[in-house]
């Protein structure tokens, strides 16, 4: 009988229950998943089996910048309102910079990372399938749910607990990038990386057929065929989605940037809106609670809390101005190294994966949860690793 290596199947188990639990972010109560339990069990169980907690040195500059932001960050809550809600809402953040970035580092030195990206690269197609089936079901019977699917606001299609369109894009890029790591042909690539797209357009995202749209652009121009295929299956699925909900079609959502930019309560009225008043947020930012705002921004605001698409401004309004600055100038401060040194060894691809990062940045509000700040996380430690390999390369 062949005897069963009990560390191996422990580590194989909490890597499958991460990669799941981080896709399809399903909570037990309130703000805590099953996914905070995987990140905690994980750092405190291999730092306790090894006996260690020597972490990697850019695993502690990355965290050093990061409670550098989170100490800018907690001055301002001497002059809130709502002091018990803030430190709760701050905590979350402390707890998602601190746990991520360790949980990382403890894959990396046990030689779990790798398999955590394939379960997590098997994990979206096998939920992408799922969500075609709750799709077809959905616009055969109506509204309902199944499994971790179901509405969310105007009848758009999400999956996850507090998971939107705007949200899942981050899992499309981690996909496109999942298939470049891990499948070599690129014209193989192409096509799934085409069929997580139109997957994930069925949220009836803009953000999300925008970053698409950029990926497939830059990426595949040069194929006429498979990027020809992308725009005839872009159509056939907008056409497929023009089902009437509420007072407008799916196509009509889907395609209408200028409304949602433009519109009371859209994007670049909520910009200008937070900028007229930044003198409110540079010491009494929000924290995510419409009761720290001041005076008609109370009853009269259309940026309370996660309404602020784009987190840099979001970070202005719930945790003030000066970690507002702090964050905006050390990541222009990276980007100009990056971009003078020019360390990677496929630059192109890089720079297209950074600019979609950006992108996502730009038009998404500040996040709580974990699960949507895990594949930022993992996208910045493969620039990392790529960073790496170009040292090794010009070494060799």
């Amino acid at each position: 009988m062949k005897n069963i290596d009990l560390n191996n199947l422990v580590k194989n188990l909490i890597v499958l229950y991460s990669a799941i639990f981080m896709v399809v972010n399903t909570n037990i109560t309130g703000n805590l998943s099953f996914l905070d339990l995987g990140l905690f069990f994980t750092t405190v169980f291999y730092t306790i089996t090894y006996k260690s907690i020597k972490i990697k040195f850019r695993t502690f500059k990355v965290m050093i910048v990061l409670n550098a932001f989170l100490f800018f960050a907690i001055i301002p809550m001497l002059w809130t309102g709502n002091k018990v809600q803030s430190i709760l809402y701050y905590g979350q953040v402390v707890f998602a910079f601190n746990i991520i970035p360790l949980f990382i580092d403890r894959l990396i030195q046990i030689n779990a990372y790798e398999k955590f990206l394939k379960r997590i690269h098997q994990t979206i197609y096998v939920v992408a399938i799922l969500f075609i089936i709750f799709a077809v079901l959905h616009f055969k019977y109506g509204e309902g749910s199944w499994l971790f699917f179901g509405l969310k606001g105007n009848h758009r299609l999400a999956w996850g607990d507090g998971f939107v369109g705007n949200d899942l894009t981050q899992f499309m890029v981690l996909g496109f990038l999942l298939n470049e790591h891990f499948i070599k042909s690129k014209k193989k690539r192409g096509w799934l990386s085409i069929f997580i797209f139109l997957v994930f357009l069925l949220t009836l995202s803009r953000t999300m057929l925008l970053v698409g749209v950029i990926y497939f652009f830059l990426r595949y121009t040069k194929q006429a065929i498979l990027f020809g295929s992308l725009i005839f299956s872009i159509s056939i699925i907008i056409f497929s989605l023009n089902i009437s909900y509420q007072s407008e079609s799916r196509i009509d959502r889907l395609l209408d940037f200028k409304s949602s930019a433009t519109k009371k309560g859209g994007r670049l009225s909520t910009y200008t809106h937070v900028i007229e008043n930044v003198a409110d947020f540079i010491f009494q930012p929000v924290y995510g609670q419409s009761d720290n705002l001041k005076g008609d921004l109370r009853t009269n605001s259309v940026h309370k809390m996660s309404s602020v698409h784009n987190i840099l401004l979001s970070v202005l309004v719930n945790f003030g101005l000066f970690p507002f600055l702090f964050l905006y100038i050390t990541i222009l401060a990276v980007l100009m190294k990056i971009i003078y040194n020019r360390k990677f060894y496929n630059f192109n691809t890089f720079f297209i994966f950074l600019l979609l990062i950006f992108i996502v940045i730009s038009l998404n509000a500040f996040m709580l949860s974990r699960a949507l700040w895990m594949p930022i996380f993992i996208i910045l430690s493969f620039l990392d690793k790529q960073r790496q390999d170009s040292k090794i390369k010009i070494i060799q």
